[in-house]
């Protein structure tokens, strides 16, 4: 996402799409780990994001008063981080969990399954 902003010139937060945390229940160690784990690196991404989103609005308005850039490039800029943040949301529902929908709850006996 940093790199996909370097080259903006208007002065809009990026949009940082994120997988939500799952919250179903487990007792696995493995697992809240891993939970852990991506809840701190969605963390630092936002934070890295915003730290350079800071970095480009200040340089952006600075060249912007330099260089007289037009209000037609700002709207060009910022319609191309809204497209490319949809593009991330999209992705990011393909490979969300879905929980598979089966005709029972109840574990069937591995005995049942074989006979099919």
């Amino acid at each position: 996402m940093i790199t996909d902003n370097m080259n903006r010139v208007d002065q809009h937060e990026t949009e940082i799409p994120q997988a939500q945390l799952p919250t179903r229940p487990t007792s696995s160690m493995g697992v809240l780990y891993w939970r852990q784990q991506l809840l701190l690196i969605q963390r630092a991404q936002r934070e890295f994001v915003n730290n350079s989103d800071h970095e480009r609005m200040v340089h952006a308005a600075t060249m912007g008063v330099a260089s007289g850039v037009s209000s037609s490039a700002v709207l060009e800029s910022a319609r191309r981080a809204q497209a490319t943040a949809e593009s991330r949301r999209a992705e990011i529902r393909k490979r969300a969990f879905v929980a598979v929908a089966t005709s029972s709850n109840q574990p069937k006996p591995c005995s049942e399954w074989s006979t099919r």
